[in-house]
């Protein structure tokens, strides 16, 4: 077969569109129009860490064209503040007692 010329009508886009699902099954999955995607908004300016966003052609490149949304997409944690170990064993000793004098009501009970 032979190498094929590339078609004259490709788009050289020089960034990629990547969209997430929310949980409800929808998402801004933008449409194709006329062979190029339409871009709400300023598409191009949105963070990584939005549902949709765009991606430039160079980060595309420098990972080898990977499209995987998790190699482009950023990830915001919420810190989380837990309680000091020791103040979670007080408070299940007292509840370990509550439940210790419990038992021993209902044993009383039933004797």
């Amino acid at each position: 077969m032979g190498i094929l010329p590339k078609p004259s009508n490709v788009d050289t886009a020089s960034r990629a569109i990547h969209a997430t699902q929310r949980s409800d099954g929808s998402g801004e999955t933008p449409e194709p129009a006329g062979g190029t995607p339409t871009l709400p908004g300023n598409e191009q300016d949105r963070p990584r860490t939005a549902q949709s966003f765009c991606v430039p052609r160079a980060d595309l490149a420098a990972q080898g064209y990977d499209l995987s949304l998790n190699r482009y997409k950023e990830v915001v944690h919420a810190e989380v503040a837990h309680k000091a170990p020791g103040e979670i064993l007080q408070s299940l000793a007292r509840l370990e007692t509550e439940i210790q004098q419990g038992i021993r009501e209902l044993e009383g009970m039933i004797s």
